[in-house]
């Protein structure tokens, strides 16, 4: 913003020299014109400086995720695509309409006028012209009466196709909110940590200052400024990685929203709490409860789960559709049929109607492999329904250990946090009375800065493990 202000000054000072000094209107004109390109590149290159990003809260990072997200948009396409399926599958129950009209010219036709007795022994004679144009019409529908009860299978399987893409879209939904939270809650706990570090910096500089008075005056020896310039650089370095971090999980989140992760932004939440009491801890553990009542509520809500039984259900289908194919199909059709040298006399059509069976009685053991494929796909998703529900309980037991040690790292870090507070206090004041060495000043020191962050770690750690058994059981949204 600086530099651009000063350039703008400069400019002006420069227009304002050029006015005094050139009184030709045709000049003054060409330098406004220049002035107007540079304040609006100015501008722009100001729209462009680092800090100026759109800040972010929760709500709006979940509603950018359902929206942008690549998993989502993926899943939603394949929904769209069972849909059409299951569309498809409907139609085969409605008779199929067709129309074709041609048109035909022989070359070699002679267009003369002939004599000709009709009928043939009534010794009647017409003149006709033969026409070397031919016109035709024909209208059909077919209607399947019975395939095997290939299209009830059918239809059947596009059903449980299209609820599964459903289910799937919906826990890619779930997925992807749970992946934001979880980077969101990273990126609260990065910022606290960055500004601990900043504020413990911020301590350090004014320590220095004081030691050094304190040398100046001859009560502290040279040494001690050189170890507190020492810790310093130590809690810049602290300060860079710690805000390093941050911007890794920004981009992080911004990836998991699906927006272009060197987006620069800002993240605030005003609903996260940044404290855990027992209360909170006791009230989620009732809404929970144990482990056999979670995994059981699991297997009724995780829709991952609930996909694949429907994805069973279309094998199932798919064995019946296979097995279809041992019976005889029964169409009816019905059309009119029209055909002239002439475009006229359309009444002259022949409407039909008709009856087929069709029944192959051998087809080289096509349909038996046919019967054998889709009973192995049905064998595989039942292996693929018990695989997951191993997984699920193996991923919700997980889930409730870490919730358990979020739980005592909540405890041990509230234990420590009022030691190192009081132990600081204890070091700061024997070291303002000269009774405590600066090596005892910058440990309790140390010790202070890392249990803070050891219990800002442990509060969003229990957060993420919340998350985290919410989501394994299937109710986070």
């Amino acid at each position: 913003m600086k530099p651009r202000n000063d350039l703008a000054c400069r400019t002006f000072s420069a227009f304002c020299h050029w006015t005094s000094a050139v009184r030709t209107p045709q000049l003054m004109g060409l330098f406004f014109l220049l002035l107007l390109v540079i304040s609006v590149t100015c501008s722009s290159l100001y729209a462009q400086t680092p800090g100026a990003g759109k800040v972010y809260t929760l709500d709006e990072c979940l509603q950018l995720a359902r929206i942008y997200n690549l998993d989502i948009r993926r899943a939603e396409s394949q929904m769209a695509s069972a849909g059409s399926d299951l569309t498809n599958a409907f139609g085969n129950f409605l008779p199929r309409i067709d129309f074709n009209m041609g048109y035909n010219r022989q070359l070699d036709v002679k267009e003369e006028p002939i004599t000709v007795e009709s009928p043939p022994g009534s010794g009647v004679f017409n003149t006709v012209i033969p026409s070397a144009n031919s016109y035709s019409m024909r209208v059909g529908a077919n209607l399947t009466v019975f395939d095997g009860f290939n299209r009830e299978s059918n239809y059947n399987r596009a059903k449980a196709r299209f609820a599964s893409a459903d289910l799937n879209s919906q826990y890619a939904r779930s997925d992807a909110l749970y992946s934001v939270r979880n980077q969101f809650i990273n990126v609260l706990r990065n910022k606290e940590i960055v500004n601990t570090r900043r504020e413990d910096l911020d301590l350090g500089e004014k320590e220095l200052d004081r030691i050094r008075i304190q040398y100046e005056v001859g009560k502290l020896p040279l040494a001690n400024v050189y170890a507190q310039e020492a810790e310093l650089g130590n809690k810049e370095l602290l300060l860079v990685q710690a805000q390093n971090d941050l911007d890794i999980a920004k981009s992080m989140l911004i990836a998991s929203m699906g927006l272009d992760p060197s987006e620069n932004a800002e993240f605030i939440d005003s609903d996260t709490p940044d404290t855990v009491n027992q209360k909170d801890i006791d009230a989620f553990r009732k809404q929970v409860g144990t482990y056999k009542t979670a995994l059981q509520k699991s297997m009724n809500r995780r829709k991952d789960y609930s996909s694949i039984e429907k994805q069973n259900d279309a094998a199932a289908s798919s064995v019946s559709i296979a097995r279809s194919n041992y019976f005889p199909a029964i169409t009816a059709n019905a059309g009119w049929d029209w055909s002239n040298s002439e475009f006229n006399n359309f009444s002259s059509g022949r409407p039909s109607i008709g009856l087929n069976l069709a029944w192959p009685i051998f087809n080289n053991f096509s349909r038996s492999r046919q019967v054998q494929d889709a009973e192995v796909e049905k064998q595989r998703l039942d292996i693929e329904l018990q695989r997951l529900q191993h997984a699920i309980a193996t991923d919700l037991q997980r889930a409730f250990l870490q919730l358990s040690a979020a739980e005592k790292e909540l405890e041990i870090t509230s234990r420590t946090l009022r030691s190192a507070e009081l132990n600081f206090a204890n070091a700061n004041e024997r070291f303002n009375v000269g009774a405590g060495t600066l090596l005892d000043y910058q440990t309790a020191n140390n010790q202070l800065i890392n249990a803070r962050i050891n219990r800002i770690g442990a509060v969003y750690k229990y957060l993420q493990a919340q998350y985290l058994v919410e989501f394994t059981i299937g109710d986070l949204d």
